[in-house]
């Protein structure tokens, strides 16, 4: 009987010594605004930090419940929100606690790498 797991792990591991190490998803805390109340739920998300080919700062993000969002942050304060083939623009600030906030017209998320 094959091992599905073992030949995944073999792949991954083949792809990464071709192409370069594969960067392992760090476990982080993502808050997101419930309806309208203004107040942030905490949840666990995925989070994996790196550079695109244009040198800009580039989170890939999968939420608690598998959705999978990419986050382009710009030198403007502002960050390009990919997710579902739909592109939302937001403002972007760190707060007190380090943590990256996003303000979109239709609310707001916080993130803590």
């Amino acid at each position: 009987m094959f091992n599905f797991k073992a030949l995944a792990l073999t792949a991954t591991l083949a792809a990464g010594t071709i192409f370069g190490a594969v960067a392992p998803a760090n476990a982080g805390t993502c808050w997101f605004e419930r309806g309208n109340t203004g107040r942030l739920a905490a949840s666990y998300c995925q989070t994996n930090r790196r550079i695109n080919a244009n040198g800009h700062v580039v989170f890939d993000i999968v939420d608690h419940q598998g959705t999978e969002m990419t986050l382009v942050l710009w030198n403007d304060n502002t960050a390009e929100l990919l997710m579902g083939g739909t592109r939302t623009w937001a403002r972007s600030w760190y707060d007190n606690q380090g943590d990256l906030r996003l303000e979109t017209s239709s609310g707001e998320m916080a993130v803590r790498f």
